[in-house]
């Protein structure tokens, strides 16, 4: 008699939802505030670890390296070596999904604040 198994799959990979650029950013704004600042700052070029220091403002230094593992792992930054400089250092940029998630929070927080704002304190007024 033989015995047929069925094994189950490890791994269930989910379709990512459509607006998944809104779901990053909805992330980034609930989540650790530094995250978000990390995100901010390295809008328009990578910086280095000594770069995102002043970001700490008295926290510890192990917070901002937990916070750039954690976007690492999300793969919303991207940690690169510059080898042709020496001594050779480290530097960290936004992927693509990260990318997507600041502009996406960008336009979301641009949303809230339009949909917050008093219509008729932008209009000019007659008379």
């Amino acid at each position: 008699m033989d015995v047929i198994l069925k094994a189950k799959p490890q791994f269930v990979f989910e379709d990512p939802p459509k607006n998944w650029s809104f779901h990053l950013a909805k992330k980034l704004e609930q989540g650790n505030p530094l995250d978000r600042e990390i995100v901010v700052r390295l809008i328009g070029r990578p910086h280095r670890y000594s770069e995102l220091q002043p970001l700490l403002r008295g926290r510890g230094k192990n917070n901002l390296t937990q916070a750039l593992k954690r976007l690492q792992l999300e793969s919303i930054i991207d940690m690169r070596t510059n080898f042709r400089a020496s001594p050779r250092y480290d530097y960290y940029e936004l992927s693509f999904i990260g990318i997507r998630a600041a502009l996406a929070l960008a336009s979301r927080e641009y949303l809230e604040y339009a949909a917050t704002m008093d219509p008729s304190a932008t209009r000019p007024s007659s008379g």
